[in-house]
């Protein structure tokens, strides 16, 4: 898997959130134009942390 820019930004929204951080400025910093994108992806990245786990 190539890791870029776009797709390590992507990872760390969810970080962001839990440390504080307003959907609106993460929606801000990832240049999406709502923060229902952004939310999209939040909850794609618990899916698969929660995947995952699962599998320990």
């Amino acid at each position: 898997m190539k890791i870029t820019a776009h797709r390590a930004s992507l990872d760390n929204n969810a970080s962001w959130l839990q440390s504080g951080v307003d959907i609106s400025g993460i929606t801000l910093w990832l240049s999406h134009w709502c923060p229902t994108m952004t939310q999209r992806y939040i909850e794609a990245d618990h899916a698969m942390k929660e995947k995952a786990l699962s599998r320990l």
